[in-house]
């Protein structure tokens, strides 16, 4: 199978009339090395389903394909869309294995919304070069609503990359560090030089290995919370709450936690009962919570406990 080059690309933007946008994130990977090395490294096995967020020209697609897996492809880009399965025939790979959907990545609500074509399964792993400018909501939406996705292996720009994989009182600490460590466990693959894109970006980039973490026992082991309380239900009305503190905290993230949460709690003084009540310093920053810290939070918010009975 022949994967797309420098020239490849190139050729094929000025045959479909394509900019790259920087408003879509769009920049197009040049190097098949590269490539391949991600598609390898997703540890994707024949006949698995992957998803694949903004597959642009194909660069990736290729690759994944060249594993024998089965790739749904989400492009919002009508016109990358349709030409993305003649680039695959073009190139060799068995296009049977390839579905392409037209549609913003962001408006998917469950797997109900894929086209999943007969016979296939559930993707359990979402590998992709996601467009930079809206990396963070596409993997927290996709894990979210994709309850079946078991990883993700994606690109993404290196400070994004930097806050996805930072822990607790890291300076790249952040919102994005403990929603995702609400799902589970993130870090660096490998480091991407600029020069594998086509145009170049005036950022470096790096590839992200995450695997889902099962939510339920990670409560019941950290938290202790009642089984018997933890339903699907409870445990998305949890999370909501979890993001809901996080969001407040980080927005003023110099302030103490009395301060930053006094709004999401009512007032500073409600705010530095609900802590105590959760065991957390009232005299803390936001930075050094952990994501069980604000699961305290959000629990004792809604329960007046740790305990979801």
């Amino acid at each position: 199978m022949l994967l797309l080059g420098a020239r490849d690309i190139i050729e094929l933007c000025a045959a479909l009339e394509v900019s790259p946008s920087k408003k879509k994130g769009q920049n197009f990977v040049t190097n098949p090395g590269t490539v391949r090395r991600i598609a390898a490294a997703a540890g994707v096995t024949p006949g698995d389903t992957v998803v694949e967020i903004g597959p642009g020209l194909g660069s990736l697609t290729l690759a994944l394909l060249e594993q024998d897996c089965k790739v749904i492809a989400i492009e919002i880009d009508p016109r990358l869309a349709a030409a993305l399965p003649v680039t695959m025939r073009q190139h060799g790979a068995n296009s049977a294995n390839l579905c392409v959907m037209t549609q913003d990545a962001l408006e998917i609500s469950g797997v109900s919304d894929l086209d999943l074509p007969e016979g296939w399964a559930v993707p359990r792993q979402l590998v992709a070069n996601l467009p930079y400018n809206v990396a963070t909501p596409l993997l927290l939406h996709f894990l979210e609503v994709l309850p079946g996705l078991e990883g993700a292996l994606v690109m993404v720009q290196a400070e994004v990359a930097d806050r996805w994989v930072a822990g607790v009182a890291d300076a790249a600490y952040g919102a994005p560090s403990v929603k995702l460590a609400w799902w589970g466990s993130a870090k660096r693959a490998f480091k991407v030089g600029r020069n594998v894109f086509y145009p170049a970006p005036n950022v470096d980039s790096a590839v992200v290995d995450f695997q889902r973490l099962e939510v339920r026992q990670r409560l019941k082991e950290d938290l202790k919370l009642s089984a018997a309380g933890l339903t699907d239900e409870a445990i998305e009305t949890l999370r909501k709450e979890v993001f809901a503190a996080v969001n407040a905290a980080f927005s003023q993230r110099r302030k103490t936690l009395r301060q930053s949460l006094a709004k999401y709690a009512g007032s500073p003084d409600a705010a530095a009962a609900l802590l105590e009540a959760a065991g957390v310093t009232p005299g803390l920053r936001a930075e050094r919570l952990s994501v069980t810290d604000f699961t305290k939070i959000a629990a004792a918010k809604l329960y007046g406990t740790s305990d979801t009975k």
